[in-house]
């Protein structure tokens, strides 16, 4: 009875010294101590403190690690002279789990030492720290030992398999970071094919395809592959930080026609502009009419239109006001038909290769283009589960008729594009390598969406995620990844060559239809003046008395 007294004082002891430093505590049972520790802490990892130690001690630990229920707390336990090793040894302390033993050494001197398992029934690893230096958030990154099955895609852009030992050469960016992953925590990877190639989506059924299926299944570790996060399968599976912003491009043949548009003519010019000159025109006859006596109103427009026009004008004023006036007119007309030609010879020359949409309401109102995304991704759910008015019409009307068709991977979807009215939407990550094997001009539309993580996927609640997230931030921090995206990102775009576009009859007929129509003005014109001209000569010819000899 003393015994137990002296427990439940030391006990006491400790609480009333957490609860001086602001530290909330409850007493419970060891068994029972995740009911306490949710009910304490709801929002953040709580600190069990095992002050009790024995064989009853040892069996709550082994059956409580037999659960998993040593994730997510922090566990300090004091011992005095027991073996570490012995005391632990059915005791499975995973990899993610913050596990510290507490021992007085000579003096006051207290060792805090941190133990973990890499794999379960592995060696204990042990770290020794005095209490009083500082606990390293990840005291060691030696995985060796560790196996990780990766579930992967076999992509051009990312990964390719060289030889027939199955053995798996990494290339891209993602290769490239689990590279530099695997030799900073010295782990090894065994890679598994995903028989379907997909990223993974939900199915009907409930159950998920692709990578993401692998690691439902737990068939898989980790899936290196660039990942868009969704809300589905964040249900499912963790996601590393993630390594960059995507932007989503609707990829389509880029059309062989010069477009030019019905008011080329006029668009050199501001409208403002054209009523100025109109304005202008219209002072400089009146200034001219009230300045020169021989001159009547239409005599004037006429005189100031000439200078316009570059023609000649007979007769030209007489007096000094009247030839201030026109040589003002030549100095606006000069400066305006300088301007105004060379916009117009820049805006016929240079070929505008105009979209034919660019957002997705034109894309529904042409009703003249396919549209898809790769089978069994992400981007697809992302429709399927889009809220927005717009996307789920794109949705019913141009993707579930061909939901079973869209193309397994970047490649065929852009030979779709090459192939007819296709348009294949995708983020540009993924168009880093493939656009080059394109058979066609591809013109890619920045689409009206939001920009969207790329991360990588691993298992749910994985004992190495804060790791691999450690490291993905180390990565980061030191410029790699930056780096690495810089030598990965469109390797042939300094070697695009701008395509020669021909121009068609129907895309000209703005210029044709101006052409045809002066011209027609023009005949009408001569046509009229001479009409005009023969009734002169013939009223002429009327009055003028003959003398019969």
């Amino acid at each position: 009875m003393r015994r137990a007294d002296k427990k439940q004082q030391k006990l006491i002891q400790l609480q009333r010294v957490l609860s001086e430093k602001g530290v909330a505590t409850v007493a419970v049972k060891l068994l029972n101590l995740s009911e306490g520790t949710r009910e304490l802490c709801p929002y953040s990892a709580g600190l069990a403190v095992v002050t009790t130690k024995g064989n009853n001690t040892k069996k709550d630990l082994t059956q409580i690690s037999a659960q998993k229920g040593l994730v997510g707390t922090t566990w300090l336990m004091f011992l005095q002279s027991e073996d570490l090793d012995n005391f632990l040894d059915e005791v499975d302390v995973p990899f993610n789990c913050r596990f510290l033993v507490a021992k007085r050494r000579e003096g006051a001197r207290v060792e805090v030492t941190q133990v973990y398992r890499v794999i379960q029934n592995h060696p204990l690893v042990q770290h020794n720290y005095i209490l009083s230096e500082a606990m390293p958030e990840f005291p060691g990154h030696d995985l060796k030992g560790v196996i990780l099955r990766a579930a992967f895609v076999n992509c051009t852009f990312i990964w390719k398999t060289i030889n027939a030992n199955n053995d798996v050469q990494m290339e891209g960016f993602m290769g490239k970071v689990w590279t530099y992953l695997e030799a900073l925590m010295n782990f090894t990877t065994v890679y598994y094919a995903t028989p379907d190639s997909a990223w993974g989506s939900k199915e009907e059924s409930g159950d998920w395809n692709g990578m993401i299926g692998h690691l439902t299944r737990g068939e898989a570790d980790v899936a290196p592959n660039l990942f868009m996060m969704t809300k589905e399968r964040n249900e499912v599976v963790d996601f590393t930080h993630p390594f960059m912003l995507t932007k989503y491009y609707v990829h389509i043949h880029r059309p062989h026609s010069v477009w030019v548009s019905w008011n080329s003519f006029l668009s050199p010019l501001h409208d403002h502009l054209w009523w100025t000159i109109v304005a202008a025109l219209m002072v400089l006859s009146t200034c001219l009419y009230y300045c020169e006596p021989n001159f009547n109103i239409s005599s004037s427009i006429f005189c100031i239109l000439s200078t316009y026009t570059h023609q000649d004008f007979n007769p030209i004023p007489s007096t000094l006001r009247g030839r201030g006036i026109l040589l003002a007119s030549h100095v606006v007309s000069m400066v305006v038909i300088a301007a105004y030609s060379a916009t117009l010879i820049s805006l016929l020359a240079v070929q505008h290769n105009q979209a034919p949409f660019n957002t997705f309401s034109q894309l529904l109102q042409l009703r003249s283009y396919q549209f898809g995304v790769t089978a069994m991704s992400g981007e697809y759910d992302m429709f399927s589960k889009s809220n927005q008015p717009v996307i789920k019409t794109i949705h019913q009307m141009l993707m579930v008729p061909d939901k079973l068709n869209f193309p397994p991977n970047e490649l065929e979807g852009l030979n779709r594009v090459c192939s007819h009215k296709y348009a294949y939407m995708t983020s540009d990550v993924a168009m880093w390598y493939v656009i080059s094997q394109a058979k066609c001009s591809v013109m890619s539309i920045a689409i009206d969406m939001y920009r969207v993580p790329a991360t990588m996927a691993l298992q749910r609640s994985s004992p190495y995620s804060h790791l691999i997230n450690h490291y993905v931030e180390r990565l980061r921090s030191s410029g790699v990844t930056a780096k690495l995206i810089r030598s990965e990102s469109f390797p042939n775009e300094a070697h695009e060559e701008t395509p020669i576009l021909e121009a068609e009859l129907s895309d000209i007929a703005g210029v044709f239809a101006v052409l045809i129509t002066g011209t027609i003005l023009a005949v009408i014109l001569l046509a009229s003046e001479c009409i005009l001209s023969f009734k002169q000569i013939h009223r002429r010819l009327i009055h003028i008395p003959f003398e019969f000899k």
